[in-house]
């Protein structure tokens, strides 16, 4: 395992990368327009050399090696953590893969993740494969796999093809999954945000009720809302992709469907008590 490591490090570090270029700070607003470009045309030429050394592999040790895909992985993997941020570095990176992208005409939407855009980028090509090593990077990120540790987790794992291959262990519908995860949730409080404009846009009787706020992230992680939406179908459509996202960290199918059998069961309770209140009243 040893000399597995030593081999896909090797290959990861055996093409010279081009460094983002290096400036002065701007004393202009001329200077700093500047700067900036010299940053993308740095950034640019990184994500260049990173396509050129999946090409060599391909071309060469396709089916003879992985120690080089594993060292473009970990190159994607790398460069996506150098992406994040609000570093004038990270801006120019995330500028020059969408440069990139619009260059060689791959179309993405707007809500693909940033590390299947960039193995699009380097793997352009057969999308099979492109998919399997997404999910494999993906995966890693969600594991919180550190760049070094990288190869081993998808050896230890089986290979890129059984990471691509990873089934959910149920076949729950999309409503039992939307129905879970609404109940799983409800007890989770990430945060509260009160604002009148957004507070005029709501149904004031609908207490209790989910609705889901669009907003956009700046580069300091703040988010400013543009929209507020209270459609059901929508709301679901929201629900089963965050159940799609974080089906391992929810609670078993069992354990979900007897708390909200549980509420329910509550529910009918307090309206029972809430009846019988109102006929006491009346008499």
């Amino acid at each position: 395992m040893e000399d597995f490591v030593e081999a896909v490090n090797e290959a990861a570090v055996a093409a010279p990368i081009i460094p983002m270029a290096k400036v002065q700070v701007a004393a202009t607003e001329a200077e700093g327009i500047e700067a900036q470009r010299q940053r993308e045309a740095g950034a640019y030429e990184r994500i260049v050399a990173l396509s050129d050394r999946r090409a060599h592999w391909q071309n060469t040790v396709f089916k003879d090696s992985n120690d080089m895909l594993y060292g473009v992985l970990q190159g994607c993997y790398n460069l996506y953590a150098d992406m994040t941020g609000k570093s004038v570095e990270a801006s120019a990176l995330r500028g020059a893969l969408a440069l990139l992208l619009k260059q060689r005409n791959i179309e993405v939407r707007e809500s693909t993740h940033t590390m299947t855009k960039i193995v699009r980028c380097v793997f352009d090509g057969d999308r099979r494969r492109i998919s399997a090593y997404s999910r494999a990077l993906r995966a890693a990120l969600d594991k919180k796999v550190p760049a070094a540790k990288l190869a081993v987790f998808i050896y230890e794992a089986g290979g890129v093809e059984e990471l691509r291959l990873g089934k959910p262990g149920n076949a729950m519908s999309p409503a039992d999954k939307a129905e879970q995860v609404k109940e799983a949730i409800k007890a989770k409080n990430i945060g509260v945000f009160d604002a009148a404009a957004v507070s005029d846009q709501l149904d004031h009787a609908a207490v209790g009720n989910m609705r889901i706020l669009i907003a956009t992230q700046d580069a300091s992680a703040k988010f400013t809302v543009n929209a507020v939406i209270s459609s059901a179908s929508a709301l679901n459509a929201a629900l089963v992709a965050y159940y799609s996202a974080n089906k391992d960290s929810l609670k078993s199918d069992g354990s979900a469907k007897a708390q909200s059998a549980k509420a329910v069961d509550e529910e009918a309770l307090l309206e029972a008590l809430a009846a019988e209140a109102a006929s006491a009243q009346a008499a």
